[in-house]
Formats: C-alpha cells, sequence, structure tokens
C-alpha cells in the first residue's frame, strides 16, 4: 500500500478494478483518496460494503465487468487493477476490452496499472495433468479456497499482443517487487490528446 500511496497523489481520482473485497480500495479512502470500485461479484462487493462501514469510509461501489464499465470518457486520473484480477480474464478479446475500457475512462495525462503474477512456463507434468492449458498452455487452472480459479498467465510477449490489439500507446511493461514478491506490471498512459478510435 505504502507504494502505491507513493504514486498517487491526493486529490486524484481513482478507480479500482476487479477490487474484490477492497482490501486495496478502503485503505486509500482511509488515507482521504476519491475512490471508485468497480467489480462483477455481489458477494465481493457486500463484503467490501461490510468493510468499508466498519471503516467509516465513503467509497463508490459499481457492480460490473472490467469489459464494459458504465462510466463516462475522461473519468479518472489513476485506474489499477491489483492482485491477479486482469489474469481472471480468459479470453484475449475480453482482456482487449478491459484494457481499452481502463484507457477510455483516464482523464488526459492519466494513467493505469495493471499487476498480474510473474510468468513461468507450463512444465511437462501442469500440461499432463491438465493444471496448464489453453492457447499455448496460458491458462493455469487454480484453486483457491477450495473453489477453481483458472488464470491467464501473460509475458512480456502476449501482453505487447494485447496492447497492439487493443491500439493504445504509450504503455510499460516490466517487473518490480511488490508487497515482497516479483510481480508483473503493465502500465498504460493516456496521451493529452483525444482518444484515437
Amino acid at each position: 500500500m505504502k507504494r502505491l500511496k507513493e504514486m498517487i497523489l491526493l486529490g486524484q481520482r481513482v478507480l479500482d478494478v476487479g477490487c474484490g473485497c477492497g482490501r486495496i480500495a478502503i485503505p486509500l479512502a482511509e488515507a482521504g483518496y476519491d475512490v471508485t470500485r468497480l467489480d462483477h461479484s455481489d458477494a465481493l462487493l457486500m463484503a467490501a460494503r461490510e468493510r468499508a462501514d466498519a471503516a467509516n469510509v465513503e467509497v463508490r461501489w459499481i457492480r460490473e465487468s472490467m469489459c464494459r464499465m458504465p462510466l463516462p470518457d475522461d473519468s479518472f486520473d489513476v485506474v489499477i487493477c491489483l492482485w491477479s484480477a486482469f489474469n481472471e480474464l480468459l479470453e484475449e478479446e475480453e482482456q482487449i476490452a478491459a484494457v481499452k475500457e481502463m484507457h477510455r475512462v483516464l482523464r488526459p495525462g492519466g494513467w493505469a496499472l495493471i499487476e498480474g503474477p510473474v510468468f513461468t512456463p507450463a512444465t511437462t507434468a501442469e500440461i499432463a495433468s491438465g493444471k496448464r492449458n489453453g492457447p499455448e498452455n496460458r491458462i493455469s487452472m487454480d484453486v483457491v479456497a477450495g473453489l477453481p480459479n483458472p488464470h491467464y498467465c501473460h509475458d512480456r510477449k502476449s501482453l505487447a499482443y494485447i496492447i497492439e490489439r487493443a491500439v493504445i500507446a504509450p504503455c510499460q511493461i516490466y517487473t518490480e517487487e511488490w508487497a515482497g514478491r516479483p510481480r508483473r506490471f503493465l502500465r498504460i498512459e493516456r496521451n493529452l490528446g483525444p482518444i484515437q478510435r
């Protein structure tokens, strides 16, 4: 959280996409940031509302997919999509739509940050067991808290392909220590000119 607070200026409007139970949005709101959170899960939104009420903070909640945000163009200074939420989109077309939407809602001069795990190639054992499958064995059939939670495994090349298809620039793809572990990031910036459609 400290690193994120260093990146975002107080007074900037922040959209937390795929925010789950509010583990990022609520501490940001407690620190005085103007936060809107978006998730498609009713259960996670309910848990987040309870946590926000307990913390006595104001956060706007939107239930919708990151692939079709009911928000106007140029709405936010910062868009964050952390804790692998983007990687839960298993189809390339969904990923392209989500990246376009994050870019669309950014104000000129704004930026978006998408976080995910560092790519590791599928092993022969993972492929044989079905743990890794799909195109180029990029889908990892993870289980979280006993429930299926498949994730798309991105590397620099696959992320660059999504950005190229979404026709978005400038962007950076890099790896950095985050919360004590190496993570992969995609940072998208919104040029000061009009959106190119």
